[in-house]
């Protein structure tokens, strides 16, 4: 419940409002839907019954309510199996028939998975969302795989000469097939190649309709070398692919064909094969993975095997993930502590360019003066495994992070701050982050040719994958892969050209979730364990033994539930799986039965009030309002669809899952289902008081809690919980912690866990203010327009804390200036601010809502420079003017007047010689 409370005075308002919890006691106000259904897995055009099943909070069922689907993300079609079987009956029970698309066109080469969302309309029910359920309902597609596979066919003649007079050809014969390796006839092929490409070679077909495939599936071309390329006898590779025509469900072939000249050198052509093209994911007779391996053949201008070739393959992505990945062999060092590469493959998965085949530079000691290469230093560095880290690639300075802190509380050696030459912005430049390099080191052996074994991972659709090789180093470089483990990025470098090979790895079966149950119909603050029951299904019958992750959380918040003991930390992520090879005793009669609580019973809280940092428990207290909880079985076995784990951090941490988007499935399809909570009051009461209600910010103030039984008697050796504060009552049934408030009101909860189990709430707030001002009447000191006016006010903290705060001078209603002041709590001062006014007039100055008027005088005028004012001419007039007066002033000094005067008096010289006292 909100309560706003508003205050007014005259025009002005101000409101607040207050959350209020109210709880709510047995019998829970809930309403609960469940789906369920013995056959989740389906064939095509197949049928199944759902059964929705409504209930109350205590487990009771609740008849006459009509449940309602949402169809508009269903496939299939579903409705009541029967007229009125939509509305609950008195075993508060709703029936539905779903059925499955008559075919596959809509899913071809895949199982379909299908939602079923389901809800009814209960009101003055909490925990509403437990009135919504989902279920997937799988349709198993057992038609087959429908594939068009293009393989260029045995060892052609992949060299062209472009140092002859007329042009250089060559035949290449390919063979299109089904899955099944049946050849396909009048399938039309064409050559694919770049535009550069094509200035070099041509490629037409070998006769007449020799593009079109023959019974047999075969298809002949003939590649050439152009004029041009002869003109300027060229020497590249030339990267040609066929494939079918217009048809999105195939794989195919692309080789790389050589232009020499007589003088060219150190250039290659290539070829990939693989041992199979077409093959499930998993054997069906042992469910094991199932293998395929990949071999390049390089070849010199001469035709012959080029040894010493360096060469890396990759596998890229598929619609779900990985579809395949190369062999990642790595030694953590967890028993004696120096990991180690092994030599082989490069896990990439999460790095965004997937599995890759082949060697890399290896590091062992991970020796400091070349930290910027080799892979076990990108393996452990502290933003990646990080189970050895030296250094993190996300903080240059090494010991200034927090991370480091974690380390040293874990006994860990602190990071260091990066090597000379570690960053390397080579991606994106808007970035920063440390960049590993890893060289190549896998090359062809004395046959020209490199193998690498690939594993199937399996999905619930087919796969088409294209494997690509990166072959050969351009002139003057080195070929690497750069790993950037700060912003999780790769890229392949210096290759000199690349082709790829394609190959079709087919579904793998699935299972589904038939129905979840509690052994309770909620948790509440008493309860907050339950036992949850799962039944899963094959498209065969019940699965006995399913391997699966339980996850507790909607959404990006999922995470691991943990321990059967429900006593898990938060850091829950690396339990790992639910499996019956390690759980036997919870898997009876094709039932899971797995303890679950209804938040994680415990965090980690470090104390960095000492170095290194210490950490210790922090145990939850009872969730504070009604509300639904959310949890999924997550499928995670190899037998299955949705099995396939990641190598890398598997590999250090097991079958972890720290995020939906971080976890060690390759794939992932949760099957979801959800519990209500409702808070259950105790007989103990619970009050909390601060020491003060209003505190500077970041300031602090004392909470002590109260309890008490039903008669009021204090009661000892409670446990008081409020965010990270956790502490115990004592013989007055009281205990206290220190708090900080950041700003404005703060409003906390403390929930109070007796030793009897009982349990009580309560709630204690505290105002973080700055001083709060009010204004007097503004003072000005004017001055003239253009010099500077003085403008004071006398300032008034109107709460009793102290601390800084900014005035604010208004002319005209726009704030002008501003100066911030440090004042005492209930203090008084006076600021003052100094303003030009750049025009006369009147003007409206203020603070706050004290506004004054300051009447800015003229400047004074002025004085006249004749110079400037009467121009040249008169200028010249005047220092005549001046010139004369001078010559009067010397001859008044020798007794003489001006000429003008002696001429009244008589004649004379007016030609005297002046002595030097009148220079």
């Amino acid at each position: 419940m909100v309560l706003t409370a508003v205050a007014a005075k005259g025009a002005s308002k101000a409101s607040t409002i207050k959350l209020i919890t109210l709880a709510v006691g047995p019998p829970a106000p809930i309403a609960k839907l469940n789906l369920s259904t013995t056959a989740p897995v389906i064939p095509i055009g197949g049928s199944t019954t759902l059964t929705a099943t409504l209930v109350d909070g205590t487990g009771a069922a609740l008849p006459g309510v009509t449940v309602s689907l949402d169809k508009k993300v269903t496939l299939g079609t579903i409705g009541p199996s029967s007229a009125g079987s939509d509305v609950t009956n008195a075993a508060g029970k709703a029936t539905f028939t779903y059925t499955a698309p008559s075919t596959a066109g809509a899913f071809a080469n895949q199982h379909f998975a299908d939602l079923v969302k389901a809800y009814v309309n209960v009101s003055g029910k909490v925990a509403a969302d437990t009135q919504y359920a989902s279920m997937l309902i799988f349709v198993s597609n057992s038609n087959t795989p429908d594939w068009r596979i293009v393989t260029v066919q045995g060892t052609p003649d992949l060299n062209l000469n472009t140092s002859m007079a007329t042009q250089d050809t060559t035949t290449i014969t390919v063979k299109v097939t089904d899955f099944a390796g049946t050849g396909l006839a009048n399938k039309d092929v064409d050559p694919v190649l770049s535009t550069q490409d094509a200035w070099n070679v041509s490629v037409v077909a070998a006769g007449a309709g020799s593009n079109r495939t023959d019974a047999t599936g075969i298809a002949t071309f003939t590649v050439g070398t152009t004029a041009s390329a002869r003109t300027g006898q060229n020497a590249t590779t030339v990267a040609v692919r066929f494939k079918v025509r217009n048809d999105a469900s195939q794989v195919n072939d692309q080789v790389g064909i050589l232009l020499y000249s007589s003088t060219s050198s150190g250039q290659y052509s290539a070829k990939l094969a693989i041992s199979t093209r077409a093959m499930p994911a998993l054997n069906p007779a042992t469910n094991a993975t199932n293998a395929a391996n990949v071999t390049i053949q390089v070849t010199d201008k001469l035709g012959l095997p080029a040894a010493g070739v360096p060469v890396i393959f990759q596998i890229n992505y598929g619609p779900l993930g990985l579809p395949a990945e190369f062999p990642w062999s790595y030694d953590y060092g967890t028993d004696y502590g120096t990991p180690r590469y092994l030599g082989g493959g490069l896990d990439l998965n999460s790095f965004g360019i997937g599995s890759i085949g082949g060697n890399f530079t290896s590091n062992p000691g991970q020796a400091f003066s070349s930290m910027a290469w080799g892979v076990e230093n990108f393996v452990e560095d502290y933003e990646a495994v990080g189970d050895f880290p030296l250094i993190d690639a996300c903080d240059a300075t090494g010991n200034a992070t927090i991370q480091n802190g974690v380390l040293e509380a874990f006994g860990a050696l602190p990071l260091s701050p990066w090597p000379a030459g570690f960053k390397q912005p080579w991606l994106d430049y808007t970035k920063v982050g440390g960049t590993y390099i890893l060289n190549v080191t896998s090359t062809t052996n004395l046959l020209g040719q490199m193998t690498v074994p690939l594993t199937a991972l399996p999905h619930r659709m087919d796969n088409s994958l294209q494997i690509r090789a990166y072959v050969g180093q351009k002139p003057g470089t080195t070929f690497n892969v750069t790993v950037d483990d700060c912003n999780f990025v790769a890229k392949i470098n210096n290759n000199a050209f690349a082709i790829d090979t394609g190959m079709v790895i087919s579904r793998s079966p699935v299972f589904a979730l038939g129905s979840a149950w509690f052994s309770q119909p909620a948790f509440n603050s008493k309860g907050e364990v339950a036992t949850v029951h799962a039944r899963f299904y094959t498209k065969d019958g019940p699965l006995a033994d399913p391997e699966v992750f339980l996850v507790r959380g909607a959404g990006s918040a999922a995470r691991n539930v943990g321990a059967l003991s429900t006593l898990s930390r938060q850091s829950a992520a690396t339990f790992g799986t639910i499996s019956a090879a390690k759980y036997p005793a919870q898997y009876a009669n094709n039932v899971l039965s797995w303890d679950v609580r209804d938040q994680f019973y415990r965090y980690r809280v470090f104390d960095h009030s000492t170095w290194p940092w210490t950490f210790h428990d922090v145990f939850n207290v009872p969730l504070g309002a009604s509300q639904t909880v959310y949890l999924a079985f997550v499928p995670a076995d190899m037998r299955f669809a949705y099995g396939g784990r990641d190598q890398m951090f598997a590999g250090s941490l097991g079958d972890y899952w720290i995020a939906p988007t971080f976890a060690t499935l390759i794939a992932k399809i949760p099957f979801e289902f959800r519990i209500g909570y409702y808070f259950v009051p105790g007989g103990i009461y619970a009050s909390a008081a601060v020491d003060k209600t209003l505190v500077p910010e970041q300031g602090t103030a004392t909470a002590t809690v109260t309890v008490t039984d039903q008669s009021g008697s204090p009661l000892a050796n409670a446990t008081i919980f409020s965010g990270p504060f956790q502490n115990v009552t004592n013989a007055l049934g009281q205990a206290s912690f220190t708090f900080s408030a950041s700003s404005g009101a703060v409003e906390n909860l403390v929930v109070v866990s007796a030793p009897s189990g009982e349990i009580a709430r309560a709630w204690y707030g505290i105002m973080a203010s700055p001083p709060v001002l009010s204004y007097a009447t503004p003072t000005v000191t004017a001055n003239a327009a253009g010099t500077a006016s003085t403008i004071s006010v006398v300032v008034t903290n109107q709460v009793p804390v102290a601390g800084t705060t900014t005035v604010l001078l208004t002319v005209g209603g726009t704030v002008v200036a501003a100066k911030t002041i440090s004042i005492g709590a209930s203090a008084s001062q006076t600021v003052a601010f100094d303003y030009v006014f750049t025009t006369a007039g009147s003007y409206q100055v203020g603070f706050g809502n004290q506004v004054v008027t300051a009447t800015i005088p003229a400047p004074p005028p002025t004085p006249v420079d004749a110079l400037v004012t009467y121009g040249l001419p008169i200028g010249l007039l005047v220092a005549g003017l001046v010139v004369g007066l001078a010559v009067g002033v010397v001859l008044r000094r020798r007794r003489k007047g001006p000429p003008g005067m002696e001429a009244e008096k008589g004649t004379k010289s007016t030609e005297e010689e002046l002595g030097s006292e009148d220079l």
